[in-house]
């Protein structure tokens, strides 16, 4: 059995409130575009997330896709220790203070 994060049903309550309201949202961008290639079983240099458009502050998750193992988002930025090589492709979402969202997808 899959097992999800406490987070992604939380991003998903979010999602679904903000569409329920009727809500208009700003174009949320994030930054950087892209992310270094992270090294096997080295501590992958933290890269820090930037969102603008929003209403800080800024929540973070995963919205599709899969991080390599061993790396996270976490408060903003991603980090950890990649245990497992390979090509990922995810799209990361920031979620603002009014409930409003931007994506940016990475590979």
């Amino acid at each position: 059995m899959k097992r999800y994060p406490l987070a992604a049903f939380a991003l998903a309550a979010i999602c679904f409130a903000s569409a329920a309201h009727g809500q208009s949202c700003p174009n949320i961008n994030i930054a950087p575009s892209t992310l270094p290639d992270g090294t096997l079983n080295k501590i992958y240099s933290p890269q820090t997330l930037f969102a603008s458009g929003g209403t800080a502050p800024y929540a973070w998750g995963v919205k599709s896709g899969n991080l390599p193992d061993g790396i996270r988002v976490v408060s903003g930025r991603v980090q950890g220790t990649p245990t497992v090589a390979g090509s990922y492709s995810f799209t990361l979402i920031a979620i603002d203070n009014n409930a409003c969202t931007g994506t940016r997808s990475y590979n």
